[in-house]
Parts: structure tokens; C-alpha cells; sequence
């Protein structure tokens, strides 16, 4: 005659525990979040860069819808670490003044508008003479 040990029922019991909670607990897909419902800024136009005197440039677009625009960012474009674009200012305005220690004449710039909902838009893109 065969008796059953506590431990192979205790350890069964455990099992179809984890097998109940697994499938009565776990969240359907309805459950997650819905996706984020979020302004994207217009890309900036007419973007050019002027060169009044010397290393000082000046940065001046145009943007479609201001009132959903937090600021703007500027960049080098190529000119980061493995040719990524680095950030070389931020500003609130459609207009940057920029002064570097050396001529960029022919290097290309790009703006991109912030939302104010932190997004990132698309860049507009401009050689500086």
C-alpha cells in the first residue's frame, strides 16, 4: 500500500496556486495604458544664419504655431562625438546669437522646435555662409 507524503500535497497545492495566480492574475491587454496623447511642434521654416562681423553668427527662423512651442534647440549638424549632431544652444525665441572661437563658414546647423509637452520636432536645416 502506497500513502502519500505531506510533501508531494504541499508542493501540489503550491503549484496549482501558482498556476490559478498566473491565470486569474495576470492583467489582459485592455489593462495597459492607452498611448500618450502628445503635441508635436511644427518643423521651423525660412531658417538662415547670418554672419554680421567677425565669429558672431546669428540663427533666425520662423514657426508656424508658437502657442505650442516650449523653446528651440540648436545644433552642429556631424559635429558631436561619431558624428552625431551636438547641441550648441537653447532659446525661447525664433532668434539665436551665436559666437564661436573660429570661423564655421560652410558647416551645416539645424534648429528643432520643443513642444510643450518636451517633444522634440523636425529639424530645419541651414549652411552657414
Amino acid at each position: 500500500m502506497r500513502f502519500h507524503s505531506p510533501r508531494r500535497s504541499v508542493l501540489a497545492l503550491v503549484l496549482l496556486a501558482g498556476v490559478l495566480a498566473v491565470t486569474v492574475g495576470c492583467p489582459s491587454h485592455e489593462d495597459f495604458p492607452q498611448p500618450l496623447d502628445v503635441t508635436y511642434p511644427p518643423k521651423p521654416t525660412s531658417f538662415v544664419i547670418t554672419n554680421p562681423q567677425n565669429f558672431d553668427y546669428d540663427f533666425n527662423w520662423s514657426i508656424s504655431n508658437p502657442s505650442i512651442v516650449k523653446g528651440y534647440r540648436i545644433y552642429l549638424v556631424g559635429g558631436g562625438a561619431l558624428g552625431g549632431d551636438e547641441l550648441i544652444g537653447e532659446t525661447t525665441s525664433p532668434t539665436f546669437l551665436a559666437t564661436f572661437p573660429l570661423s564655421v563658414a560652410n558647416l551645416t546647423f539645424a534648429v528643432r522646435a520643443i513642444s510643450t509637452d518636451n517633444v522634440e520636432g523636425l529639424a530645419a536645416v541651414a549652411v552657414a555662409p
